[in-house]
């Protein structure tokens, strides 16, 4: 068995759709920190259709989202998604829209020893460029009733 550490992948078509109450604005001074995804879900439509959705803060609805499997230092199967969006991280941010962004993982972009059904956690990113200002969130799968 080939054991591969990691691989990213981009989701096709990730549902974009702005939360009511569109635009919050950050009290006190601008900053290029954004804030962490927020009401992360994962789910199991079916046993094979790991569904996923979670609530963004970010200045622009042009996002990409991006799949990584990969195996972590106590030998576990973990699932990331990183949502990247297009700003410049060094543009102090004041404004930002709610987005509830809505997706399903990629099972064919997994390596061959592994199933969906085998991930029981998953990470959240709103990430830019810059590491420092980009901020996660973590979240337990919900498994599929049989």
């Amino acid at each position: 068995m080939n054991i591969t550490t990691s691989h990213f992948v981009e989701i096709n078509d990730p549902k974009i759709v702005p939360v009511t109450n569109p635009i919050v604005k950050r009290m006190g001074p601008a900053t290029n920190l954004v804030y962490p995804p927020s009401d992360p879900s994962a789910y199991f439509y079916t046993p094979d259709t790991l569904s996923l959705s979670v609530d963004v803060f970010t200045p622009t609805n042009q996002l990409t989202v991006i799949q990584n499997f990969y195996l972590n230092n106590f030998g576990r199967f973990n699932l990331q998604f990183f949502i990247q969006g297009c700003w410049s991280p060094e543009t102090p941010l004041n404004e930002f829209q709610l987005y509830r962004v809505s997706f399903s993982a990629d099972a064919n972009a997994l390596p061959d020893y592994i199933t969906l059904a085998e991930i029981n956690q998953v990470e959240f990113f709103l990430w830019n460029e810059d590491p420092k200002t980009s901020r996660g969130t973590v979240t337990t799968v919900i498994p599929a009733t049989h």
